[in-house]
């Protein structure tokens, strides 16, 4: 259960720090006609960082895991291993926060490896809005 790995993750970070913890929560509707459903939530304890992350696309394979990485700045950096089809899998993830909005660089695809890598540009393209977290 992904929800358990990422609530012993915030466990154990709150064992070792004495730090509050920020949750932050961020959403991108990403179709044109806004179905496709992309959702980040962030716990945040000092320069550590976990969470849940999850590609919900209207009609076609999901992606849902959690996240694990560290803060520096504005910028996040973290691994996130997800199921897909009934396969897990990971892929390291980069964020960077500023005024409310989560940028994300969005990986690139090595055919050589049939999966997702590290994003070759550089850019923050895909953008999340925070939203109340629940």
């Amino acid at each position: 259960d992904t929800t358990s790995v990422a609530e012993d993750a915030l466990k154990l970070a709150g064992e070792m720090s004495t730090e509050a913890t920020d949750s932050l929560c961020f959403m991108s509707l990403n179709d044109a006609k806004r179905r496709d459903t992309l959702t980040v939530k962030l716990y945040i304890t000092g320069d550590g960082v976990t969470g849940d992350m999850a590609y919900r696309y209207y009609q076609k394979d999901q992606r849902v895991g959690t996240l694990v990485g560290s803060k520096k700045g504005k910028r996040i950096s973290a691994m996130w291993r997800y199921m897909q089809e009934g396969v897990t899998d990971s892929l390291k993830v980069y964020f960077k926060l500023r005024d409310n909005v989560l940028h994300q660089m969005e990986p690139g695809y090595d055919p050589n490896q049939d999966q997702d890598d590290l994003p070759h540009d550089k850019q923050y393209k895909q953008t999340y809005q925070q939203i109340d977290c629940k």
